[in-house]
């Protein structure tokens, strides 16, 4: 699932930086061939960019070798409280970070879903109240 998270984002912001270029380059074009040519190789650059892994070489050292300790007085430690925390803990479901971040996009999703609906049922209502005209 981390997985399919990492290639989303990718995706998404590998869309938002050419979209962004798409602006820049095109708001006044009139050549709708090249803008469409543009787009197409827009969304096919998007898709394509996540699987494209660029090798670092020289990763950085520092960061691998850290070693946290903490040193703790044994009058902190009960061993009763101790056992019970350890159930406790063991008890509770884990929560990563992959997964707050699917339930917010499943969220987002469902919000923008949501809002489509109302608008389509707005303007099917809007379209039944209007006349043909020839």
């Amino acid at each position: 699932m981390n997985i399919f998270l990492v290639y989303l984002l990718k995706v998404n912001i590998a869309l938002s930086i050419i979209f962004i270029l798409y602006l820049l380059l095109f708001r006044n074009n009139t050549q709708f061939r090249s803008k469409r040519f543009f787009l197409l190789g827009l969304c096919a650059f998007s898709l394509i960019y996540p699987f494209v892994s660029v090798p670092i070489e020289n990763p950085v050292p520092f960061l691998q070798n850290i070693n946290y300790v903490e040193e703790m007085d044994e009058s902190y430690f009960d061993n009763a409280n101790t056992v019970n925390f350890a159930e406790e803990t063991a008890k509770m479901p884990k929560i990563d970070l992959s997964h707050i971040i699917l339930y917010l996009y499943l969220a987002v999703i469902l919000v923008l879903f949501v809002r489509f609906i109302i608008q389509w049922i707005g303007l099917s209502k809007l379209i039944g109240k209007g006349t043909p005209t020839d």
